[in-house]
Order: C-alpha cells, then structure tokens, then sequence
C-alpha cells in the first residue's frame, strides 16, 4: 500500500514541478532579457516599473 502511494503520487507531483519550474525559468528568462537589455545606470527605473 504505502509503495503504491509512493509511486503513485510523485507522478503527479513532478507534473506540477515541472510545470512550475518551466513557469519559474520563463518568469526569469523575461527578467534577465529586461536587466541585460537595460543598461547598468537605469536598473533602478526596471525595478520600480516592475513594482
């Protein structure tokens, strides 16, 4: 019974981890593409237009 389970259920964990963890690389992609593409002087006017 508790192998079942244990097998049973990361299946579904890794789904949604991966899912995430695709959500979490795009989010940091897009943030990386805003600090590279800015020059060093107007990071502070990134940060407050993400806030």
């Amino acid at each position: 019974m508790l192998r079942k389970v244990k097998v049973s259920q990361p299946s579904l964990l890794d789904k949604v981890l991966l899912r995430l963890g695709e959500l979490l690389i795009a989010f940091g992609s897009q943030l990386k593409k805003r600090y590279t593409l800015a020059p060093s002087g107007s990071r502070c006017q990134i940060e407050h237009s993400i806030e």
